[in-house]
């Protein structure tokens, strides 16, 4: 089959302006900040215990409003809630997490939440991402 010039034309541009978009957004990527809390700041790892963990995205010192947020456990095991999320007009959203019981056969003495901005490109999805270690109590 053979490709018309114009075609090629095409999916050039297309190709052109999506990579202008990736560059962009990846130069933003060290513009952006991520404040993190946790109440309470350590958590019992008695498969009930939850701590809350407060997370605010900037652009240089303004918030992101509207951006979706993915959360997820990088090290460990337990509940993260929700996993999904965009951030309120001050760039804040909150998400609940609950360890694991600790047991003998499953020891949760580390755990590791990954929370990743996947609004940083216009058209490319290109994502800002932070990880918090959340410090556990091993139950009596």
């Amino acid at each position: 089959m053979r490709w018309r010039p114009w075609a090629l034309g095409i999916l050039g541009f297309i190709a052109v302006i999506l990579a202008i978009d990736w560059a962009i957004a990846t130069k933003r990527m060290t513009r952006i900040d991520f404040e993190v809390s946790l109440d309470p700041p350590e958590v019992v790892a008695d498969g009930q215990s939850t701590t809350v963990v407060s997370v605010r995205v900037t652009e240089q010192g303004v918030p992101r409003a509207n951006d979706l947020l993915q959360a997820w456990l990088a090290t460990g095991s337990g509940r993260v809630l929700p996993t999904w999320m965009y951030t309120d007009e001050d760039g804040r959203a909150t998400i609940e997490l609950t360890p694991n019981r600790y047991t003998p056969y499953d020891p949760q003495d580390k755990l590791e939440l990954s929370v990743v901005d996947i609004n940083i490109g216009r058209l490319v999805e290109v994502g800002a991402q932070e990880t918090v270690d959340i410090p556990l109590i091993k139950p009596q």
